[in-house]
């Protein structure tokens, strides 16, 4: 159960991550 847990905030870390780094290059692509 713990493991699920940690998955889904590391894919939603990473989510996050690239969602910064495609707004601070000013790239729009959703």
């Amino acid at each position: 159960m713990v493991v699920l847990i940690v998955r889904c905030f590391v894919s939603f870390s990473a989510w996050l991550a690239i969602m910064f780094l495609l707004q601070e290059r000013d790239i729009s692509v959703l």
